[in-house]
């Protein structure tokens, strides 16, 4: 911890050690810099703001009711998680048929010629134990479910700032219990952010549907991925719908809009992969957190 003052009020702040760029004084709220500027890197990647503390700040005085008039509400997204889900139903359908149909078959193949079985029961094992992956995380949903909760996300704006704050608000069904809110993520906007549209075509014989997002994008990211931040989701046939969306967004927070891309876009390859060898996808979309 280091103990500065501030250039403004000269009171006395505290920082991390080892850290630099743009912060605000928690006295007078004046932005000043500290730290190196690595100059080397300056034109190659984004020198984003650190969260100094602004968030937990924003979520003190929306939870009191006191925000300023520049903070805005720019979207809310509702959704229940927690209990018992249908949408276990598919994985556990697939995971089981991986499962028991060449668990079956080995042994059947074992009791009726032991040699072709044991064979068979060596080349089923891969598939044995992806069906027990997939199974595994749908049964425990159903024998031991997490708490339903009725969950708002709200994406909060502060104009004057430039900060973004994801706060999230629960109600526990079973209990009959309302949460504090609870700040998930908050974060300065950049000057080199965009505003991006990111489709993901539907798949052939519609397995899965497709999709639009929008989403707060650093083209100069030193990140696996552009995405900052994903806003909101759209259907595959709302496309049009999620670029006036963007629009909106792009004008309430002052950064550009820049257009439709494809989701693979996303991906910053000089950092995800710089060795340029064959790409395979572990976890999921970039960005997908929000």
């Amino acid at each position: 911890m280091v103990v500065i003052q501030c250039p403004h009020c000269s009171l006395e702040v505290e920082l991390d050690d080892g850290v630099s760029g743009l912060f605000d004084c928690p006295h007078c709220g004046e932005e000043f810099e500290w730290g190196e500027i690595d100059e080397e890197n300056d034109g190659s990647f984004t020198k984003r703001k650190h969260n100094d503390g602004h968030g937990e700040r924003l979520l003190e005085t929306i939870e009191n009711g006191t925000q300023s008039s520049s903070v805005i509400l720019i979207h809310e997204h509702t959704f229940s998680r927690g209990g018992k889900s249908l949408g276990a139903v598919i994985p556990l359908v697939f995971g089981g048929l991986f499962l028991l149909f060449p668990l079956g078959i080995a042994l059947f193949a074992l009791i009726t010629y032991p040699p072709i079985g044991l064979c068979f029961s060596i080349f089923a094992i891969p598939f044995i134990l992806f069906g027990r992956m997939m199974v595994k995380e749908p049964i425990d949903m159903f024998l031991n479910p997490q708490p339903k909760e009725e969950v708002v996300q709200k994406y909060w704006f502060d104009k004057n700032k430039n900060v973004v704050a994801i706060i999230e608000e629960k109600y526990d069904v079973g209990e009959d219990e309302e949460y504090a809110p609870e700040l998930l993520n908050a974060f300065y906007l950049a000057k080199t952010d965009e505003i991006k549209v990111l489709t993901d075509p539907p798949s052939e014989g519609a397995m899965t549907p497709g999709s639009s997002r929008i989403c707060i994008w650093d083209p100069n990211s030193g990140e696996e991925t552009y995405i900052v931040m994903n806003l909101e989701w759209f259907s595959w046939s709302e496309r049009k719908s999620a670029c006036d969306k963007a629009k909106e967004y792009s004008k309430i927070m002052r950064i550009q809009f820049t257009g439709v891309g494809d989701k693979s876009e996303a991906w910053n390859m000089d950092v995800a992969n710089p060795d340029g060898k064959f790409f395979f996808v572990t976890r999921g979309d970039p960005g997908s957190m929000y």
